[in-house]
């Protein structure tokens, strides 16, 4: 046996290994591809009966509290797809894939663009899967806190001095996590830090006694996407 032999053989199993490997690299790859697709079918349904609920809620509140609750199942813990500011962020310095994000652009211009021509809010009131939390945590019947009109103005002015703040350290160049600002990580669960969990708690547990505490007084992501109801 001479040694072109042995290099021939090695350079055949070679091949057969890599071509090995390369086919059930492709395999998952089409799998992964057919799973994607299938979650981002399943946003956009619910975006549409959102959509359905928004120009219809007299006669779609039954349909708007099912919404709700597939937006927390679907958009919060199974797709993760969720308008954040960190995502927004994300976008700007990184880019956007059109084709893996498709659903979540689409998500993002109708939230722009809705309150804009109608005055009123599409995705806190109808997608948002923790604004969704809020509401349905609400429901637990107890004695509800009444805010006054004075307080109420008085964190309509302090969220739009916290979207401020957060531009202007992000335009300084100065680099922190933004997952921490926003307690929308508790999503993702497995790797939530603690600081958010403690934050995402207080909430959760303010939205017994106080409507939708994280929506209406504080949330950057919520004050961008109503700067256009301003008559």
């Amino acid at each position: 046996v001479s040694g072109c032999t042995y290099t021939s053989t090695a350079i055949k199993q070679s091949l057969q290994v890599s071509m090995q490997h390369l086919t059930s690299q492709k395999a998952k790859l089409n799998s992964w591809d057919i799973e994607l697709l299938i979650k981002q079918l399943c946003v956009l349904l619910i975006t549409i009966l959102a959509l359905i609920c928004f120009f219809n809620p007299k006669k779609t509140k039954k349909l708007r509290i099912i919404t709700l609750l597939l937006s927390i199942l679907i958009l919060g813990f199974w797709t993760n797809s969720l308008l954040s500011f960190a995502m927004f962020y994300n976008w700007i310095t990184n880019g956007v894939s059109l084709t893996m994000q498709f659903v979540i652009i689409l998500i993002t211009v109708i939230s722009i663009i809705l309150p804009i021509i109608t005055k009123k809010s599409f995705y806190c009131q109808y997608l948002c899967p923790f604004g969704a939390v809020q509401e349905f945590i609400g429901m637990i019947p107890t004695k509800k806190i009444t805010v006054s009109a004075k307080v109420y103005r008085f964190f309509s002015v302090l969220r739009k001095i916290i979207l401020l703040a957060l531009l202007l350290v992000l335009a300084s160049g100065f680099a922190f996590d933004l997952t921490a600002v926003e307690p929308f990580s508790i999503f993702s669960y497995q790797t939530i830090l603690f600081e958010v969990a403690l934050l995402t708690a207080i909430i959760v547990i303010s939205s017994i006694f106080i409507k939708k505490p994280w929506c209406n007084y504080l949330c950057p992501t919520g004050t961008f996407l109503k700067l256009g109801m301003r008559k």
